[in-house]
């Protein structure tokens, strides 16, 4: 795992941590509970958040890997055609194309 997204992931655990020490000095147990559910909203944001750019990781590699197969069977197509058919193939898609 990287560390600097782990670091980026969880970096609001330092204050959380301040903030609970100052929360159970001040009030008590019960403001250490209050910073305690706060800091399990932020665990469940923050995993959420790390699944979600699991899932679009994963998305865009598969998405690559069958660009990169369409790309292999388009030019095995095209490698086993003769000059001539790639040319008139090609002669829609090139505006300046003059017929020879």
């Amino acid at each position: 795992m990287d560390l600097l997204k782990l670091i980026g992931d969880f970096w609001w655990l330092a204050p959380l941590a301040g903030a609970g020490l100052v929360a159970y000095k001040f009030l008590g147990w019960r403001g250490l509970v209050a910073v305690a559910t706060l800091g399990a909203a932020g665990g469940l944001y923050t995993k959420g958040k790390r699944d979600e750019r699991a899932a679009l990781e994963r998305k865009a590699t598969a998405d690559r890997l069958e660009a990169i197969e369409d790309r292999k069977d388009v030019d095995d197509e095209v490698s086993t055609l003769d000059p001539d058919d790639r040319r008139d193939r090609l002669s829609g898609w090139v505006s300046n194309d003059k017929p020879r």
